[in-house]
């Protein structure tokens, strides 16, 4: 969801109001399409080798950053660790490290948390 989504979302005053507003954007029918192990991964929170791509926008939403095309090969850059983005989704802060998110043919191939060293971060500078 968007921020202005996920504040209309968080000002209806019932559950029911809540799960209407889900579906009039669309976003209960993406959630059911997705293939029933994808959905289970993303009902658990965590996220696995072989999920879609579309899968992990739910999961973790949009990356920071991207290069190339999921449905060939791409990177998805997220800002903070793994366990960070299970616990609480993307909040888009800069706590010093990131998930690289490897896809291939629109599928997750594997992701790895990364804390740039101050030696690494000297010579980008420079």
């Amino acid at each position: 969801m968007t921020p202005s989504q996920e504040r209309a979302y968080l000002a209806k005053a019932t559950a029911a109001e809540r799960t209407a507003y889900l579906s009039e954007i669309g976003l209960i029918q993406r959630l059911q399409a997705l293939d029933p192990v994808d959905r289970d991964a993303v009902l658990s929170g965590v996220p696995r080798v072989g999920m879609s791509a579309e899968a992990l926008l739910f999961l973790w939403g949009e990356p920071y950053y991207t290069a190339g095309d999921a449905r060939r090969y791409a990177h998805w850059y997220y800002l903070g660790s793994s366990f960070d983005l299970a616990a609480y989704g993307n909040q888009y802060t800069g706590s010093g490290t990131r998930v690289d998110v490897y896809l291939v043919a629109g599928k997750v191939v594997g992701w790895v948390d990364y804390a740039p060293s101050d030696e690494s971060v000297g010579r980008r500078i420079r």
